[in-house]
């Protein structure tokens, strides 16, 4: 799925500047996942990796308080990075990044470990990304997805809910197979999917603010 398919992987249903050093102490095994430095999903669907649904309408451009809690973001910090944070990052890397939908969507796609990469703007300050990565078997996804929840259990505590079994077994049971995490605290909501695609196993990590 690219972003013609309408921007819609927001929290209800979905790489800025580190949430300081404690965000940047979980987020370690993540971030050497895609090979990346910090820089200082609602409406489930049962078998897409990206758990499409529409997003509640929100004020463009409302200014909101934000939360002094860490919200593990693969290692970028929702409400403060900006556009420029984010082109300095895709500099830095060697990441090609291209504008969308009017600018407040940014792809970047082939990156080392990470298919694509989403991210998308309140204004200035950076309000959701997703990423999606491919695993050629079920034990590369499996591990993947028990690496990136471990890393945001030890950041915000327990995940508010979760479905299916992220066991490697049970993910090669067949295509649509699928395991979903999902953590919700004030302003931020992330969901991490593990799913199998029939030609292959897709991860899928969706993080955002504003609720």
């Amino acid at each position: 799925m690219r972003t013609r398919t309408k921007v819609a992987w927001w929290i209800g249903g979905v790489l800025g500047v580190a949430t300081l050093a404690t965000v940047a102490l979980h987020l370690a095994p993540v971030r050497g996942l895609l090979g990346m430095k910090p820089l200082g999903t609602g409406t489930k669907s049962a078998f897409c990796p990206f758990g499409y649904g529409k997003q509640p309408a929100t004020e463009a451009h409302a200014p909101r308080p934000i939360p002094t809690e860490p919200r593990p973001a693969l290692g970028f910090a929702l409400d403060v990075s900006g556009p420029a944070d984010l082109a300095l990052w895709a500099a830095a890397h060697g990441i090609h990044c291209t504008p969308q939908h009017g600018g407040s969507v940014l792809e970047c796609a082939d990156l080392a470990a990470a298919t694509t990469l989403w991210f998308r703007f309140d204004g200035l300050a950076l309000a959701a990304i997703q990423t999606s990565r491919r695993a050629p078997d079920a034990r590369g996804v499996a591990t993947a997805f028990d690496a990136t929840t471990s890393a945001i259990s030890a950041a915000v505590g327990t995940p508010t809910t979760s479905d299916g079994s992220a066991s490697a077994d049970d993910l090669a049971r067949g295509a649509l197979r699928q395991a979903m995490v999902e953590y919700r605290r004030p302003g931020y909501h992330a969901v991490v999917r593990a799913t199998n695609m029939g030609d292959g196993f897709v991860l899928t990590e969706s993080y955002a603010t504003g609720l």
